[in-house]
């Protein structure tokens, strides 16, 4: 019901060897279990009883104000088969620092359940983080983050020297240690679906080390399975992987880095991919300039050796699968003023992106769009990129304004949006063939074009616009014309004298030329009219005549105009 300072293995108080002999959970309900004591290394609370399970759970224990623990762990664990479970569970220790000891007994088990943090950071008496546990389970969608920068012991993890690791599906594991390893003895970890485990190693403010490996023997074997990732970072030194074995059953990256530009690792450890998919895996790399490099593929069921060499000397390298497109759709998208070309991508991962180039040509010479030379051809053509988050639902303007009927080259690729400073991880370009959907419509004004007959000639200038909002040239011209059937004026080519008759003439004018068609003989001339999205997309057309008279006042007269285009 409150925080708690217990006085601990000191004169006079009863707090040495408080042994557990059977199943217990301590529930801090949020609370603080703090140590006042000096006795770094005598344990205080301890278990000899085989099997016995114990929880520490929704618990801090150390403060600031009472710093001291015990080298011995939370529970010292000296039975076979004892189970230690972590739940919620938030570690403070100067002096005293090692959350979880255990003498190396058949069976001893460690597990982290939800959220826990821990922080060691004394100048006296250090530990590491674990000691001789022979199974160690962070629990599926667990995170636990731990920082070790404590005096003493060489090693983050102390093996029995057949511990097992288990970070099961979705867990997460983000470490900062001061410690020359990682792991001490030999380890197998095992990082499930999902999974992670992040370790950044660094001088310290209390253990300054003067180099950084990842384990004692070159027996270690880490295990990452789908969608997994594993990082290994130092902020100080080259990591030595000391030739540890890494399987990697597709997960979703095993990255090495240096901080400092300094070259990411000494020695070397062997790559395995145990996977048979046809995934392309590459091993990426960054030049101690920054300069991205590519130190070549591996296949499923392949293995390489991964060394200085292998990466140029760099300062950090990535083991990614480049994304794969999975199905895709291109459609033309038209309509009134409307000539777009939309592209849809899917893929075999998250976290991506689809980038696209539409051509009117091909964007390589050499016929071979997967050479290295088309490759490049086509990243640096100047042709426009649209990029695109992948969603599996919703297709991208990749085009717009695009000519009816125009033959088109789209190039297509996947790019991850990884959080790997540095890098940037692409698929292949790829290549298909399209061609754009014509289509055709005129807009005609509403009104009608109109003239006033006068003896003699007239000229109207009044313009009657036609407009393409179509996405092809149209060739337009009158074709007929047809009078109501009462009208008293006759059209003719030619007027008479002394007769009520009239010729008139339609002319035309676009942006392509200017042209004329007498209404009562007309030619088969056109005018071209340019698709919506260019100059000279429309017409205007006005009327010229001669009217013989007699003048008898306004008389109605009504044409239909018909026209044609192709």
């Amino acid at each position: 019901m409150n925080d708690i300072v217990a006085i601990a293995n000191q004169s006079g108080y009863k707090t040495t060897n408080i042994y557990i002999t059977r199943n217990l959970e301590i529930n801090g309900n949020g609370y603080n279990l703090s140590y006042n004591t000096t006795a770094l290394t005598t344990p205080v609370l301890r278990t000899s009883t085989s099997g016995v399970s114990v929880t520490f759970s929704n618990l801090s224990m150390g403060s600031a104000a009472y710093p001291n623990n015990n080298y011995y762990g939370i529970l010292t664990v000296e039975a076979t088969n004892v189970i230690l479970n972590v739940r919620d569970f938030h570690y403070y220790a100067g002096n005293g620092g090692q959350p979880f000891y255990a003498n190396g007994s058949t069976g001893s088990t460690l597990n982290f359940y939800e959220n826990n943090t821990f922080d060691s950071n004394g100048t006296s008496v250090g530990g590491e983080f674990i000691e001789k546990f022979a199974i160690i389970n962070f629990k599926a969608n667990s995170h636990t983050v731990a920082k070790e920068d404590s005096v003493g012991a060489d090693g983050f993890i102390w093996s029995t020297g057949s511990t097992v690791v288990n970070i099961e599906t979705g867990a997460v594991v983000d470490i900062n240690t001061t410690k020359p390893y990682f792991c001490y003895e030999k380890t197998t970890m095992n990082i499930a679906k999902n999974a992670s485990l992040n370790v950044v190693n660094q001088k310290g403010k209390n253990r300054v080390a003067s180099s950084f490996a990842i384990s004692t023997t070159s027996t270690m074997v880490i295990n990452c399975d789908e969608g997994s990732q594993l990082s290994f970072i130092g902020n100080e030194f080259a990591i030595n992987p000391n030739s540890i074995t890494i399987n990697a059953n597709q997960p979703e990256a095993i990255y090495f880095s240096n901080t400092l530009n300094n070259i990411v690792t000494t020695g070397s450890f062997k790559l395995n991919r145990t996977d048979s998919s046809t995934k392309n895996y590459g091993i990426d790399y960054l030049s101690r300039t920054g300069v991205q490099g590519f130190g070549g593929t591996l296949v499923a069921g392949a293995s390489v050796t991964i060394a200085p060499a292998t990466y140029s000397s760099g300062k950090s390298f990535l083991y990614i699968a480049r994304p794969t497109p999975t199905a895709t759709s291109f459609e033309s998208q038209v309509g009134s003023k409307l000539s777009n070309v939309t592209g849809l991508v899917k893929a075999d991962t998250s976290s991506t992106i689809s980038n696209f180039k539409v051509s009117k040509e091909k964007l390589y010479t050499d016929g071979n769009l997967n050479s290295t030379a088309s490759q490049n051809a086509i990243t640096a053509s100047d042709a426009a990129t649209t990029k695109s988050t992948v969603d599996p639902t919703s297709s991208t303007l990749i085009a717009s304004n695009v000519l009816g009927n125009q033959e088109l080259y789209i190039y297509y690729n996947l790019e991850l949006t990884t959080s790997y400073l540095g890098y940037t991880i692409q698929s292949t370009w790829y290549e298909t063939k399209m061609t754009q959907e014509a289509y055709t419509e005129l807009e005609f004004p509403t009104a009608p074009l109109t003239f006033i007959g006068i003896l003699g000639s007239f000229e109207m200038q009044s313009d009657y616009e036609v407009v393409n909002n179509g996405n092809t040239a149209i060739d337009i011209q009158p074709t007929s014309v047809s009078a109501d059937e009462n009208q008293l004026v006759e059209l003719v080519e030619v007027v008479e004298a002394d007769s009520q008759q009239v010729s008139l003439v339609l002319h035309g004018t676009s942006v392509a030329g200017n042209q004329a068609w007498n209404l009562k003989n007309m030619s088969d001339e056109t005018i071209r009219m340019a698709p919506y999205f260019e100059d000279g997309h429309s017409s205007n057309y006005h009327l010229s005549g001669v009217y013989s008279g007699p003048n008898i006042g306004t008389l109605p007269v009504s044409y239909q105009l018909t026209f044609s285009w192709c």
